[in-house]
């Protein structure tokens, strides 16, 4: 799998690792940041050296069960955003997660995206 074209064609990706081999995951859940303060933005073009630094960075939380990769294109800036995510089943379950992520963290959480669905589920202020 080129993840970076997949990244480049898409906006985006949502992987989760199994052995350090990335597979994307495509279901029907809310995947959003667990630790927005952590989010790494960096411009277009440092794209693919900023996923090997991230994912070498992040191995241990992205083998970890239940976390993912989510990287996402802010069209507004030109700048790719990379997250450790989690995921919800329902949008209300989302949204109780992100207002408890954003009561403790600095930077927050503006957004879930359900690729599915190929949705986003903005966040209340």
């Amino acid at each position: 799998m080129d993840v970076i074209k997949l990244i480049q064609a898409n906006g985006g990706i949502t992987l989760r690792y199994t052995n350090g081999v990335p597979v994307q995951v495509g279901s029907d859940y809310w995947y959003f940041p667990v630790q927005p303060d952590a989010t790494v933005i960096v411009a277009r073009q440092r794209l693919e050296p900023a996923y090997n630094e991230f994912v070498a960075n992040n191995i241990n939380a992205l083998a970890t069960r239940g976390r993912y990769l989510g990287v996402w294109l802010n069209p507004d800036t030109d700048q790719y955003y990379f997250d450790i995510t989690i995921r919800a089943t329902t949008k209300a379950s989302a949204l109780r997660y992100i207002a408890r992520i954003n009561s403790v963290s600095q930077r927050q959480i503006l957004a879930a995206f359900n690729p599915a669905r190929n949705e986003t589920l903005a966040a209340p202020n």
